[in-house]
């Protein structure tokens, strides 16, 4: 069995999948287990999550800050775009 996280949209040939035999399973990244263990967290303040947001911008700046994240990929974990100024 071959598994892959894509990162960018990728190409399927539907002909070799059908002439191999091949099976394509596709999955959300996270379950409905993960949410829940993850807002139980949080709600025990075992996880801040103000640390986890590196950079906000306000919305007049959000092609800024879509550049920001491809520009910084090893630094920007969390970009907002401020709706409210």
């Amino acid at each position: 069995m071959k598994q892959q996280v894509m990162t960018a949209p990728g190409n399927i040939i539907f002909r070799e999948v059908q002439d191999h035999e091949l099976n394509l399973l596709g999955t959300a990244m996270y379950r409905v287990e993960d949410w829940r263990e993850s807002i139980d967290l949080v709600s025990q303040g075992r996880i801040q999550l103000k640390s986890l947001i590196t950079h906000r911008l306000p919305f007049e700046e959000y092609e800024e800050a879509y550049h920001l994240i491809d520009r910084e990929r090893d630094k920007a974990m969390k970009v907002m775009i401020d709706l409210e100024g």
